[in-house]
């Protein structure tokens, strides 16, 4: 349960992540290390931190997470689908009902 509660977590990180950063106005590096970096370190430091402790319920799920291909496999290809689905959906919403604002 918390190997797959923990992937979904990653999977929905970089999921949001990647969708603020696309959306965002100004692309710099300083807006990738703000979504990407300081979200990542805040999970990654949860993460590692808990497995460790005794007192948290995770017992070092962390590890097997990270050596199972699968966890890797399956945070790919749900947030590519996720991604190719809103970009599908923005696309479609600009060819059916296209606002002032879209062609700026």
């Amino acid at each position: 349960m918390w190997i797959i509660s923990s992937t979904a977590g990653i999977a929905i990180l970089i999921t949001g992540s990647l969708k603020v950063w696309i959306e965002s106005r100004i692309l710099t590096n300083w807006n990738f290390i703000g979504f990407f970096g300081f979200s990542f370190c805040l999970y990654y430091a949860y993460l590692w931190g808990s497995n460790f402790l005794h007192v948290s319920a995770i017992n070092h799920t962390v590890i097997a997470l990270h050596t199972s291909p699968l966890m890797y496999a399956v945070v790919i290809v749900s947030t590519g689908l996720c991604h190719a689905i809103d970009r599908m959906m923005v696309r479609a919403r600009f060819l059916i009902w296209p606002t002032p604002a879209d062609f700026l």
